[in-house]
């Protein structure tokens, strides 16, 4: 792990001028792998989604392009959890929540 950081840092530097104190998310496919925040330190997924949909649910009215039911839950959420948006999944979706929200959830995914 210390190695991938490094050389992430080490490709962070390569950036142009105006991409520096941006927000940088690395994907994989439509997962996020790792961010790095402004100000902040490089956060790389070491735990991965089950899939519960917890998420995805109690979403507010007009926060996604696909819509809520009238209870706030995604209408893209399966009943078995999963996403059924595939690569038309909202940019904001992509990003994982705070690690503070994701314990809330108790959710699985851990950054390091």
């Amino acid at each position: 792990m210390k190695e991938f950081k490094r050389q992430f840092e080490k490709a962070l530097a390569l950036l142009p001028d105006w991409a520096r104190g941006r927000k940088i998310m690395l994907l994989a496919d439509q997962e996020l792998v790792a961010r790095r925040d402004p100000e902040g330190p490089l956060m790389v997924k070491v735990s991965r989604c089950d899939q519960s949909g917890e998420c995805c649910l109690d979403i507010p009215q007009g926060h996604l392009d696909f819509g809520t039911n009238g209870e706030g839950r995604c209408n893209k959420l399966a009943d078995d959890g999963s996403c059924t948006a595939g690569h038309q999944k909202p940019f904001g979706c992509l990003d994982d929540p705070p690690q503070s929200e994701l314990d809330e959830l108790n959710c699985p995914i851990r950054y390091i």
